[in-house]
């Protein structure tokens, strides 16, 4: 659909590579292989419902001053129970937090390679 948001790019640092596969992996079921898109390398990642693909760019440098990304999850406390259980060393830079009634709650998290990203969940009425 003219306007949708249809690829995204994640920076990554190679030294962390393999941990933060294992988080994207663990937490979303993010299906990530390598490419070959630029020199550096590059990895190619698919959501579950395959509604965004995307892509983890070492040629990027990871932050966590620049754009917003918020991922859909079931459960944020749930979430930041297998945050806590597999990945001990990740910072929470916000626990989780009420929108609204009708908008859920949210968190922030900086994943291994150093992104800050959201985790979203909707309230069920």
């Amino acid at each position: 659909m003219y306007g949708d948001l249809v690829y995204v790019e994640l920076p990554i640092r190679l030294e962390k590579l393999d941990e933060t596969f294992r988080f994207y992996q663990t937490l979303f079921d993010w299906k990530i292989q390598e490419s070959f898109i630029s020199k550096q390398r590059y990895f190619v990642f698919q959501t579950p419902g395959k509604k965004l693909f995307g892509g983890f760019d070492s040629n990027l440098t990871p932050s966590i001053d620049n754009i917003n990304l918020y991922i859909y999850v079931a459960s944020i406390d749930e979430t930041m129970k297998l945050i806590q259980d597999h990945f001990s060393k990740t910072t929470v830079l916000r626990p989780k937090t009420l929108i609204s009634p009708d908008d859920g709650s949210y968190a922030l998290i900086i994943d291994p390679s150093g992104n800050k990203i959201g985790i979203n969940e909707y309230i069920k009425p």
